[in-house]
């Protein structure tokens, strides 16, 4: 309801506007993408990361990749069971993660999940764009989706990488625990 909201509000708005209503409705409705999957492979309490993801990419991709159909997002790893609590915020960063993969970068995005041990896990997204620019920086984000990505990683008590991957691309990873949830 609120996307629509806002769709409606930037038919009226000045470009520029327009615009920054259009990223906020993209968001709204990945996040609710988001929550969706992730009440659909609840079980008790508990989440399969790597099934929530694959269906949270599906949605996602089709979402993102509108008449692109070269690009597309591939969930690679292995299985393990998490607090479903857990899962909403990953879902939430993962999902902001690629969107910024589709807007800033080209080609296809690979989400990679880890778990060295029980408890420990990493996730990974990797995508095939120009690279992040030699400027970039954590501390001097100014886009909302990093300021996003940054308090639900802190939320989850994370740590969240960011390196330039193979060749030029962007590669952001997130390494937590799930004893905590």
């Amino acid at each position: 309801m609120i996307a629509s909201l806002l769709s409606v509000q930037s038919r009226t708005a000045s470009p520029e506007a327009a615009d920054q209503l259009t990223v906020a409705v993209n968001r709204i409705v990945a996040f609710g993408h988001a929550h969706r999957q992730l009440h659909l492979v609840d079980h008790d309490g508990q989440v399969d990361l790597k099934r929530h993801l694959e269906c949270l990419c599906k949605v996602l991709s089709t979402q993102l990749f509108r008449g692109a159909s070269a690009s597309h997002i591939t969930v690679d790893g292995t299985r393990c069971a998490i607090p479903t609590t857990l899962g909403r915020p990953l879902g939430f960063i993962i999902s902001e993660l690629i969107t910024n993969s589709v807007k800033y970068g080209k080609g296809n995005i690979v989400v990679r999940i880890r778990t060295p041990s029980s408890n420990n896990h990493s996730i990974s997204v990797t995508d095939d764009g120009p690279g992040l620019p030699a400027e970039f920086s954590l501390d001097d984000g100014k886009g909302l989706g990093m300021k996003i990505i940054q308090a639900l990683v802190k939320e989850i008590d994370g740590k969240l990488l960011v390196m330039r991957g193979d060749g030029l691309a962007a590669h952001f990873a997130i390494s937590f625990q799930s004893t905590r949830f």
